[in-house]
């Protein structure tokens, strides 16, 4: 009873006790005074408790506000009015490819996309430049891969057609945060998470428990069915071997692993690999899917040979292991399309080459907005590739068509650069010596060519 004690009046003379059980007119004359203070004390509760619910009404507004501004930027940056894939049940008959969009250029190349009006558009690597400052080496944070994803999705031509034409996309090196990564880059996974947010990967995507962002589709009915594949070649990739004498013509970064070198153990025997054992059963599943066309999709170079650039044929058991599974699934209509490079160009190998099922062929789509003009590399060594290297700045296409069972493959100019001086990772020069939409490549195959030979 502190607070009733606290209120009684030192001074008042007419408190009586009355040990005998008689009345006390003592406490009944401080009974006005107590209930006085007890009001008071209860409003001063009340005005604090008002304060208190106002701060904290306040204070839940302002988040609420805060988590709503934060909701609809990430509404706006991450959808944009994605366009809806294609059903699963149209067949596919042009579709465009490519790699290598460096954020910061003004991408001219969405332009000439939107006016090819592709059925799908498959971005195989590179789709931004976000390598990260590793002075911390925080693998939970990269302000780098951030900001290039935050200026790709800023800009208008982007939306634009991004809200009209359905995409798909893998990562690449710079998209997964380091130049040239392999296994143990450390942003692997803050990389994955940002690029499945941003192209809208709901909870139950597989590729949120995969060992990387690998995935198919087959698009078409029987006798019509595209399967796409996007493999991913960073998540698992062992390191390449650095070269002893760097840009030495075809030993420009990287040598070839052979048996001093650790390249006769194959990738389950604890030699270099390419990708996971899990990819690889995934992979092996996917091919023996039912299919007419399957384009198949590496962001390095599969067939190449004779340069010292990342591709598959650096870790030479896993090009055939690839080859080999085309032959063992009995994969017909496997065509190659690969990025990185930064040049465009067409590469094929006859069957029993690496162990080939049938005459393969590759088409390299690279680059958007920057391809490599310079001298050195303009005609490098290629032992397996048909035709000339193309330097402009282009789009790769595929058509088919049905009717006639052919596949026809391109590439065509993104912009009007041609090949006009651009210093690397600049815009090039103006005016442009080319003009954008014309043809740079163009091959036809038919289909009853990309199966296997019939046996006697």
């Amino acid at each position: 009873m502190k607070i009733m004690r606290f209120f009684e009046l030192e001074g008042d003379t007419a408190a009586t006790d009355t040990r005998a059980g008689g009345a006390t007119p003592g406490r009944a004359a401080r009974t006005p005074c107590v209930t006085a203070a007890l009001c008071v004390l209860c409003t001063l509760s009340s005005l604090l408790a008002m304060l208190l619910l106002s701060h904290y009404t306040s204070t839940l507004d302002e988040l609420r506000s805060t988590q709503a501004d934060t909701e609809v930027e990430a509404r706006r940056t991450a959808t944009l009015g994605a366009a809806p894939l294609p059903n699963a049940s149209d067949a596919l008959t042009f579709l465009a490819h490519g790699s290598c969009a460096d954020q910061h250029k003004d991408q001219a190349f969405w332009s000439q996309l939107a006016r090819l009006h592709p059925q799908l558009f498959v971005l195989n690597g590179d789709i931004i430049y976000g390598d990260c400052d590793c002075r911390d080496c925080n693998p939970a944070d990269c302000a780098e891969l951030d900001g290039a994803w935050r200026q790709l999705f800023e800009k208008t031509n982007f939306g634009s057609v991004r809200a009209n034409l359905p995409m798909l996309g893998m990562l690449d090196d710079h998209d997964y945060g380091q130049n040239d990564c392999s296994e143990d880059n450390p942003y692997k996974h803050y990389a994955k998470a940002h690029f499945l947010r941003r192209w809208n990967a709901p909870p139950v995507d597989p590729r949120w428990a995969r060992q990387g962002v690998y995935m198919s589709a087959v698009h078409g009915p029987p006798g019509r069915r595209t399967q796409l594949i996007l493999t991913d070649t960073r998540w698992s990739k062992s390191h390449y071997l650095p070269t002893d004498c760097p840009m030495c013509e075809g030993k420009e970064r990287y040598v070839a692993y052979n048996a001093s070198t650790g390249g006769s153990v194959t990738a389950p025997n604890g030699g270099p690999r390419m990708m996971s054992e899990e990819q690889w059963a995934w992979l092996e599943a996917q091919l023996r899917q039912p299919a007419e066309v399957r384009l198949l999709f590496s962001t390095v170079q599969v067939l190449a040979d004779g340069h010292g650039w990342e591709r598959w044929g650096l870790i030479p058991l896993e090009r055939r292991r690839l080859l080999e599974l085309i032959a063992d699934t009995n994969a017909h209509g496997v065509i190659l399309l690969s990025g990185d490079r930064h040049i465009g160009a067409h590469y094929k190998v006859a069957a029993g080459v690496f162990g080939a099922p049938y005459e393969m062929h590759e088409v390299t789509a690279s680059s958007l907005t920057h391809s490599y003009r310079g001298d050195r590399g303009a005609d490098e060594p290629g032992p397996n590739r048909v035709g000339p290297l193309v330097h402009e700045n282009h789009l790769g296409t595929v058509r088919i068509d049905w009717a006639a069972q052919q596949v026809t493959l391109q590439l065509v100019a993104a912009d009007d650069c041609g090949v006009s001086h651009q210093a690397w990772g600049q815009q090039c020069d103006e005016p442009g010596s080319g003009t954008a939409g014309a043809t740079l490549l163009d091959l036809t195959l038919n289909l009853d060519d990309l199966r296997p030979a019939r046996r006697a």
